[in-house]
C-alpha cells in the first residue's frame, strides 16, 4: 500500500481522523489495543508519520475515546428536559444512549487503568477537563432535582454513577458461546439485562444519595 502524504492543516487533520478510524477498527475486530505497527499497516502512514499526530498506541485510543464521551454526553443532554426530568428519565438518559455502544464502554472501562497509563500529562489533563465540563453540567441537572445537595456530593454523584453503569455493563457483556449459555433456564438468572439493570440501579443509587 502506498504511503499517505499530508501538508496542509486540513489534510494533517483528515490523516489524524484515519489513523484513528483504522485503529478504531482494528479494536473492534480483536476488541484489543493493537500494536503501532498494525495501526501503521492499517492506515497506510510511515510510521514516523504516525508519531507526529500520537506518541503512543494508548493516545490514539484515548483520542478515540475522548470523541466517543463527546457523542454520548450530546445524546444524553439532548434526551434531557429540565421542566419535566425525574430520576427516572435522568436515568433513561444517560442509560439509553449506551444500548448496543459495546465499543465506548469497553474503552471507557480501561480508560483510568490502560489508556492513561502511556500518555503525555498534557493530554490527560485534556481528557479530564472536558470530563469535568460534563459534570458540571449534569451536577446543574441533581441541584435542580435537589436543591439540597452540596456540590461536592453532586460531583460523587456523577463519578460513581458511572463507575455503576461501567460495572453492570462489564457483568452484561457477553457473547459468543456464553451468550448461548445465557439462555439455559438453570442458569439464566446470573445474566442481566443492561438497559433496564442500570436505569433501575442508577435510581436506587440516587435515591440514597439524595434522601
Amino acid at each position: 500500500m502506498a504511503k499517505i502524504r499530508s501538508t496542509s492543516t486540513e489534510e494533517k487533520a483528515k490523516k489524524k481522523e484515519h489513523i484513528k478510524a483504522c485503529a478504531l477498527t482494528l479494536y473492534q475486530k480483536s476488541g484489543e489495543l493493537c500494536s503501532v505497527d498494525k495501526i501503521v499497516k492499517k492506515s497506510g502512514v510511515a510510521k514516523g508519520t504516525f508519531y507526529l499526530y500520537f506518541k503512543t498506541k494508548e493516545e490514539v485510543f484515548l483520542d478515540i475515546l475522548s470523541d466517543m464521551y463527546a457523542v454520548y454526553l450530546e445524546d444524553v443532554f439532548k434526551g434531557i428536559d429540565l421542566n419535566k426530568v425525574t430520576l427516572e428519565s435522568l436515568a433513561d438518559s444517560l442509560v439509553k444512549p449506551l444500548v448496543g455502544n459495546s465499543d465506548f464502554l469497553r474503552l471507557a472501562s480501561i480508560g483510568p487503568g490502560i489508556l492513561e497509563k502511556n500518555v503525555s500529562e498534557e493530554k490527560i489533563i485534556e481528557f479530564k477537563l472536558m470530563l469535568m465540563q460534563a459534570m458540571q453540567k449534569m451536577g446543574e441537572v441533581f441541584l435542580q432535582l435537589s436543591p439540597r445537595l452540596k456540590p461536592e456530593k453532586v460531583s460523587e454523584m456523577i463519578v460513581v454513577s458511572f463507575s455503576l453503569i461501567i460495572g453492570i455493563f462489564q457483568q452484561s457483556d457477553i457473547s459468543g458461546e456464553l451468550k448461548k449459555l445465557s439462555e439455559k433456564p438453570e442458569i439464566k438468572d446470573l445474566f442481566i439485562d443492561f438497559e433496564k439493570i442500570t436505569s433501575r440501579s442508577l435510581v436506587a443509587l440516587w435515591k440514597g444519595w439524595i434522601i
